[in-house]
């Protein structure tokens, strides 16, 4: 086997090895966002959520379940502007 034979098996199989690895990716970015929403840390929950779309899990359940924590995030995040602005205006 030449060297650019072996590179390009090793590339191929970095590229295989990726892709079997997106769910399992995809799920880690969600649990890590679980945390830190339960934590009320919902502007870096809302990136791991985002993140976790990025990888473009193939489970629908995952892909689900990320979209609507994304959108949850979206809502406390909206709410808390909406609050301090009321604050603001008293």
């Amino acid at each position: 086997m030449t060297e650019h034979q072996t590179v390009r098996s090793f590339v191929c199989y970095i590229a295989h090895e990726s892709n079997n690895r997106v769910p399992e990716i995809a799920q880690n970015f969600k649990e890590q966002g679980n945390d830190y929403f339960k934590g009320k840390r919902h502007r870096e929950a809302l990136a791991f959520y985002s993140q976790g779309i990025d990888a473009k899990p193939t489970n629908p359940a995952v892909l689900e379940a990320l979209l609507c924590n994304r959108a949850a995030c979206n809502l406390e995040l909206s709410e808390a502007i909406l609050h301090h602005t009321c604050l603001s205006l008293r």
